[in-house]
């Protein structure tokens, strides 16, 4: 069940994320809420496993289209020297909705049941999709990218009732509306090299993020360190990617977002070095926990949080949703980082030992980003 959840979030991410390029980022906002709204609401309602697995799959692709969807349009309604911030800070959601799920499940489950659980969620959802439907917009840069240009004009003295069009004048797009709106687009020789390295960094970024998210409590067990505090050490991860990714946003505006999606891998790498030698010392293991929820998992928004600043207008949620699609392959595979050494005996100190090196990596990989924008030939048309 949770491999069809996974496999519809891999194939999400880049469907919508494509479909978004297409038909506009509210529209395909709207159908991943609904997708996965209404079916978490289905699942309880499931009356054999195939059924079950049918509706994981497409609540998944909902959930997996909703990161591509949401960074494009708040990237292209944001001031330029905020939009870092503002995607960082929307992506919050993700832990955040993890944070407050555990506790929303301990008070429900008990009380009325697990299918319980996937109705708040679906109802929820569905709810705040109905309100997304009558409160969002399309964005500017869609609608002026797409030839729209009496909506964009409408939208246009939305945003600032003072702008008076003289005659003549009309709503132009920059110069990075130019790209062919084509996924293999992505594959140009003007693309190319950034799109790869965005391809390593994601899913080396998404493997340390499930690996940190899902295996935490079992490798502290393991340490010798006890359940409650083992629990505690979890909350203590997704404290650190809540704070995070608030403190993010700015720190992205101020130094570059560049240069701080590099230092969350180098951070993460330092954290998981100092975890695996503080053995089950608290003073120890729960700051180092802290960290490594702000660079592997407050990371993984401000990863997003490039991709948008860096792919056009046309190709922007075609490029974030391709890259989490190979992000989501790290995903898969991260469980058996883990499970495959401890079944062979090695110690917690070698496993969390393991990923320090990817971590690195990753951050290289955002790093060399800079160098391969500026060595495109149509450089212009990959800024936001």
């Amino acid at each position: 069940m949770f491999s069809a959840g996974l496999f519809g979030l891999l194939i999400g991410s880049l469907l919508f994320g494509a479909l978004a390029d297409r038909i506009g980022r509210k529209p395909a906002l709207l159908l991943c809420g609904l997708c996965f709204g209404l079916f978490t609401l289905l699942t309880p309602m499931a009356n054999s496993l195939g059924s079950l697995a049918a509706y994981r799959f497409i609540a998944g692709l909902g959930i997996g289209g909703l990161p591509p969807a949401t960074a494009s349009m708040i990237s292209e309604f944001s001031p330029r020297g905020q939009r870092s911030t503002f995607v960082n800070w929307a992506l919050i959601g993700v832990p955040l909705g993890g944070f407050l799920g555990g506790f929303l499940g301990a008070a429900l489950v008990p009380a009325f049941g697990w299918r319980s659980i996937f109705l708040a969620g679906g109802g929820v959802t569905l709810a705040l999709t109905a309100i997304a439907a009558f409160g969002l917009m399309e964005t500017l840069p869609f609608l002026v990218a797409r030839g729209r240009t009496a909506k964009a004009e409408a939208l246009a003295k939305a945003i600032a009732p003072d702008w008076s069009p003289e005659a003549g004048d009309t709503l132009a797009a920059s110069s990075e509306n130019a790209v062919k709106q084509s996924a293999w687009a992505l594959l140009s020789s003007s693309l190319l090299k950034i799109t790869l390295l965005f391809w390593a960094a994601e899913f080396i970024e998404l493997a340390l993020f499930y690996i940190l998210v899902n295996w935490t409590p079992s490798l502290l067990r393991e340490n010798g360190v006890t359940p409650a505090l083992a629990i505690l050490g979890s909350s203590a991860l997704n404290l650190g990617a809540v704070l995070g990714g608030v403190a993010l946003g700015p720190l992205c505006a101020r130094f570059g977002t560049r240069s701080v999606v590099t230092a969350t891998f180098a951070l993460t790498a330092v954290s998981l070095f100092v975890l695996s030698n503080g053995g089950a010392n608290l003073t120890v293991m729960m700051p180092a926990l802290f960290f490594a929820g702000a660079g592997a998992i407050a990371g993984q928004g401000a990863v997003v949080t490039l991709m948008s600043e860096r792919y056009p207008t046309p190709l922007r949620s075609t490029g974030i949703g391709a890259a989490l699609t190979v992000g989501r392959l790290g995903a898969i595979i991260s469980p058996a980082l883990v499970a495959v050494p401890l079944a062979h005996g090695w110690s917690v100190h070698s496993i969390l030992l393991t990923p320090i090196l990817p971590a690195l990596l990753g951050g290289l990989c955002i790093f060399a980003t800079g160098r391969a924008l500026a060595q495109a030939p149509r450089a212009g048309a990959v800024r936001a």
